[in-house]
């Protein structure tokens, strides 16, 4: 069993220690990378959230096929919070698990419980367009950086919030 010395233990900027995953990439491009990480897990536990809001206030004529799809969605998204979140371990970075901080930063707005049925599908479209953005950003950074385990798992998750939006659309075109 290899042996770990304390000099690879240090405090990063947020007084957190970390462990150097020794993976050949920068400590400041694990920062950035780091960053965009916790950005991404706000934004999907935001539209987690919405996605359950939806669920349980939706009314109208699909309100069925609406409820379902919500419901596979919050699913899909609970487990994906817990992917990014052992990504940024697997990064050496602790993660901020307050959910203030991790959703401050997030563009995905709240929404009222009363909208209509047209308008709640529109703010869950505006909402996955969003996380498709901060992952191809993100996903970019990490390709900068050779660090194909977050470039894997941007790609993952931009295939399902794509066929979301898709989807999404599909239920509201004219």
């Amino acid at each position: 069993m290899e042996k770990i010395s304390l000099s690879e233990v240090h405090l990063n900027g947020d007084d957190q220690f970390m462990l150097k995953p020794e993976n050949g990439i920068s400590e400041k491009a694990l920062k950035e990378i780091n960053e965009g990480l916790h950005q991404l897990l706000g934004e999907t536990l935001k539209l987690m959230n919405l996605s359950q809001m939806v669920h349980w206030n939706f009314r109208g004529n699909h309100f069925m096929s609406i409820h379902e799809f919500t419901q596979s969605q919050y699913e899909n998204m609970f487990e994906a919070v817990d992917v990014i979140a052992e990504r940024i371990r697997a990064l050496g970075a602790l993660v901020d698990g307050n959910i203030t901080t991790l959703c401050a930063n997030s563009k995905i707005e709240e929404i009222p419980k009363d909208l209509s049925s047209e308008r709640m599908i529109a703010h869950l479209l505006r909402a996955h367009r969003q996380v498709i953005k901060t992952l191809r950003r993100l996903r970019t950074l990490a390709s900068d950086h050779t660090d194909e385990g977050t470039v894997d798992l941007c790609v993952q998750r931009t295939l399902f919030h794509e066929k979301s939006a898709w989807i999404l659309r599909s239920l509201i075109a004219k």
